[in-house]
């Protein structure tokens, strides 16, 4: 399940000093990350999350439900889970 309003930036970096690949989660209206614990970043790409989750669920054959934040209980999946939710099972 996933918010239609979701507004997250995902972003693959490298620390500068150890050329390690990070990637770092960011609301749309943040800046870009510069820094992690103190160490210099270089961004390597920038993606919307929502793209990028659509792109995982898709590769994994997961059914994909969109949630509107018109309504207050949309809302508040928006607010209370950064509208990223799913249903988790398992069989023997």
């Amino acid at each position: 399940m996933l918010s239609s309003s979701l507004n997250w930036k995902r972003y693959h970096c490298k620390i500068i000093e150890s050329n390690e690949e990070i990637w770092i989660n960011k609301p749309a209206t943040e800046p870009k990350p510069s820094t992690f614990n103190g160490k210099a970043l270089a961004v390597i790409e920038e993606k919307d999350l929502l793209d990028e989750l659509l792109e995982l669920g898709e590769a994994a054959g997961c059914e994909i439900f969109f949630i509107s934040s018109d309504t207050p209980e949309g809302k508040q999946f928006l607010e209370s889970f950064y509208g990223i939710g799913a249903f988790l099972r398992y069989s023997y």
